[in-house]
C-alpha cells in the first residue's frame, strides 16, 4: 500500500565551516614554514659571519707573523752588516790606518791636525765647537767617503799640560759629540801626553 502525501526532504550540506578550518590550517602551516625557514636563514647567516670573523682573525695573525719574521730577518741582516763594519774598522785601527786627531798649541791658538794612518790630510782651527764639528763631518764625508752607518774608530791626542789646553779640549769634546749625533758609530779614544810616563808624543808628530 502506498503512502501518499509525503515529500522527500531536500538534503543540504554546508561546507563553509570546514573550508574555514582548512584555510586556517593551511595559513598556519605556511606561516610556521616561513618562520622556520627564516630562523634557519638567520642561523646560517650568523654562522657565516662567525666563520668570516674567524678567517679574518687568522689572516691578521698570519700577517702579523709574516711581518715579525720580516723584521727579524732584517734585524739579522743589519746585525751582520754592523758586525762587518765593526770588524773592518777594528782591522783598520789595528793596522794604524785609522783617523788621528792631533791637537797642538801653535802661537797662542790651537789647531787640530788630521791624520789618516801616517799621512796628514787636513787641519782645523780649534776655536768654535760648531765650526770644528762641521769641519770634521765634511772631512769624513768628502775626503774619507764615510757615510752615517759606517763604524769609525779615531784617536784624539793632546797635551793637557799646555797653555789653553782645557778650553781647547772642551771645544773639541763638544765638537766630537756633535759629530756622534750624525755618525752614531763614531768612536774616539783619548790620549793626553801629559799623563804619559815620559811625556812623549805617542802620535809620532
Amino acid at each position: 500500500m502506498k503512502r501518499t502525501g509525503l515529500k522527500k526532504a531536500d538534503i543540504f550540506v554546508d561546507f563553509t565551516s570546514l573550508l574555514d578550518v582548512t584555510l586556517i590550517i593551511i595559513f598556519f602551516f605556511i606561516m610556521f614554514s616561513t618562520m622556520d625557514t627564516g630562523t634557519k636563514t638567520k642561523q646560517a647567516m650568523a654562522q657565516a659571519e662567525t666563520m668570516t670573523e674567524q678567517a679574518e682573525e687568522k689572516l691578521a695573525q698570519a700577517e702579523a707573523l709574516q711581518k715579525q719574521a720580516e723584521e727579524e730577518m732584517k734585524a739579522l741582516e743589519d746585525a751582520d752588516d754592523r758586525r762587518a763594519q765593526d770588524v773592518s774598522a777594528m782591522i783598520e785601527f789595528a793596522r794604524g790606518q785609522n783617523y788621528k786627531f792631533i791637537m797642538k798649541e801653535e802661537g797662542g791658538s790651537w789647531t787640530m791636525h788630521i791624520k789618516k794612518g801616517d799621512e796628514e790630510i787636513d787641519e782645523f782651527k780649534v776655536d768654535n765647537e760648531n765650526a770644528l764639528a762641521e769641519d770634521i763631518k765634511s772631512m769624513l764625508k768628502e775626503n774619507g767617503g764615510v757615510d752615517n752607518d759606517m763604524t769609525v774608530l779615531c784617536e784624539l791626542h793632546f797635551d793637557g799640560a799646555a797653555a789653553g789646553s782645557r778650553k781647547a779640549y772642551r771645544i773639541t769634546s763638544l765638537a766630537l759629540e756633535k759629530v756622534r749625533r750624525e755618525y752614531p758609530h763614531f768612536y774616539c779614544s783619548e790620549t793626553d801626553y801629559s799623563l804619559e810616563l815620559n811625556g812623549s808624543d805617542p802620535s809620532g808628530s
